[in-house]
């Protein structure tokens, strides 16, 4: 639910529709993305840029996705950036190959925005760490914030189906129980209760993190979380499915 740092991933695929759509739900996601169609280029990218992890198409021209995944761990510079191999071949034989040659993890096409975090969740998260559950989604959207009989009009900055993200220059302190409403979607108001996990104030850390709070939701009903579930995925998608050609992205 905060800003930190970005994450670079680094999108390899020689179709060009693949890439720019893969590349902005990425974008939405909250990763800063480095495109190329080329296997060749992919490898001065890596030793140039390195990337917090790579996708990588298993059908290539020039070199397939396995040859490249073999090179790259085999140079000891870049072999320790986690690659997701990217197909709609989703074959036990295939899958068994790119595993055996080190990938860290295999998505199918058409992706799910479920799917392309689960896949970068396992790759970028330190062992021990705890997995962030849901993916996150820009979101500057008007809330209402009602904490003590008191309601405050402010703006969100991101939001996931476990929290949101809200920009507030004296934030409420951690342990406040609140109420947040918002529109989502046409003519449907959320409401959720929620409590601060976390706050920024202005002058703690100035510029790094925008000042505000994280606030978790607690006791989703099933009809408010599929709501939310709804509007994300909405907010996520927007345009890119009207848009496509073929079948990149699905929420199914």
């Amino acid at each position: 639910m905060m800003t930190e740092r970005a994450k670079t991933v680094l999108l390899v695929d020689d179709n060009r529709t693949f890439v720019m759509y893969a590349g902005l739900l990425l974008k939405r996601m909250g990763y800063e993305v480095i495109p190329t169609g080329s296997a060749f280029e992919a490898i001065k990218l890596l030793k140039m840029m390195s990337p917090d992890a790579l996708i990588l198409d298993v059908n290539m021209p020039e070199m397939d996705g396995p040859s490249l995944l073999r090179q790259i761990k085999s140079d000891e510079e870049i072999a320790d950036i986690p690659v997701i191999m990217a197909s709609a071949d989703g074959s036990e034989k295939t899958l068994q190959e790119c595993r055996r040659l080190g990938c860290s993890g295999y998505v199918l096409k058409p992706l799910t925005p479920e799917s392309l975090h689960r896949c970068l969740q396992d790759a970028l998260t330190p062992e021990g760490a705890e997995k962030r559950r849901h993916f996150r989604v820009a979101f500057e959207g008007r809330v209402s914030v009602r904490n003590s009989g008191q309601t405050q009009e402010l703006y969100a900055v991101n939001l996931s189906q476990g929290g949101i993200y809200i920009r507030k220059k004296d934030p409420l302190p951690v342990g406040t129980v609140v109420t947040i409403r918002f529109a989502a979607g046409d003519h449907i108001d959320v409401s959720l209760d929620g409590v601060v996990i976390y706050k920024k104030d202005i002058y703690d850390g100035a510029f790094k993190m925008v000042p505000g709070m994280a606030i978790q939701f607690k006791g989703l009903s099933a009809e408010k979380g599929d709501q939310l579930k709804a509007f994300i995925n909405d907010l996520l998608t927007r345009d890119l499915l009207e848009e496509q050609d073929e079948l990149v992205i699905s929420i199914c």
